[in-house]
């Protein structure tokens, strides 16, 4: 019988750290896990989940292959960096935070990215809204991993129906 290879958390769900950890203590579901997806940017759901927990999770979950944390706010370029280190197979990451509290990517993140060939060498697409895409390294960073990773999609600033 084949594993469950996706988990999508519904918008109006209160996703925390501990359903994370549901996940990643369960080895046989962390392996055959490929897909995630969490948080909305609209009800703010996401806020509880925290770098520990992300990295656990990447950690647990090598397969993964897409990763959605949407409204993330306490989620850091640590957890960036674990996402793309242990996830080899990642081809979609997607780390936001929402219109009334930006997220917590300051850029270290992707010139580590940028610097690291072999972390998640099958990433087509980066999704960072409402980070630190007004900070001078976040800008640096972001160009200079653009120029890197030619093939990487990289999207940021705002979304759709947001306002501040």
């Amino acid at each position: 019988m084949p594993g469950i290879e996706k988990i999508y958390f519904g918008a109006n769900f209160p996703v925390k750290d501990e359903h994370l950890a549901e996940i990643y203590s369960r080895p046989a579901l962390a392996a055959s896990l490929k897909a995630l997806s969490l948080g909305d940017s609209d009800t703010g759901n996401g806020y509880y989940i925290t770098d520990a927990a992300v990295i656990a999770l990447a950690s647990a979950c090598p397969n993964l292959r897409v990763l959605s944390l949407d409204a993330v706010t306490n989620v850091t370029d640590a957890a960036l960096i674990a996402c793309c280190q242990a996830c080899p197979a990642l081809e979609m990451l997607r780390i936001t935070g929402n219109d009334k509290v930006k997220g917590d990517i300051k850029g270290t993140s992707l010139e580590q990215l940028k610097a690291s060939p072999n972390w998640a060498p099958n990433l087509k697409e980066l999704a960072l809204y409402y980070q630190d895409e007004y900070g001078t390294k976040f800008k640096k960073a972001l160009k200079a991993l653009s120029k890197e990773r030619k093939n990487l999609a990289i999207q940021t600033g705002e979304t759709l129906g947001d306002t501040t």
